[in-house]
């Protein structure tokens, strides 16, 4: 099998593929379903800044951000609903 990089696609303004857990996101934290207000919160996790810059693995990434947020769910559990 030939697994050569034959492309690579940029969708940096979101239009080729929406990602948006913000519901599911808003509702384990127990804030309003705004997108603002919650990407603004999302950023302050040290977890979230290091996994989007590749410095740490999803399971790490998952175990974080349930420890940063406090979150009712087992990091397994969040990294289930992250990835879906």
């Amino acid at each position: 099998m030939n697994r050569q990089i034959t492309g690579i696609l940029f969708d940096i303004a979101g239009v080729l593929v929406a990602l948006d857990g913000v519901l599911s996101m808003a509702k384990l934290l127990g804030i309003p379903p705004e997108h603002e207000s919650l990407h603004r919160i999302w950023l302050t996790s040290p977890s979230v800044l290091a996994h989007e810059t590749g410095k740490i693995d999803a399971t790490t990434f998952a175990a974080g951000v349930v420890a940063d947020f406090r979150l009712p769910v087992t990091p397994e559990a969040f990294l289930l609903e992250f990835e879906s």
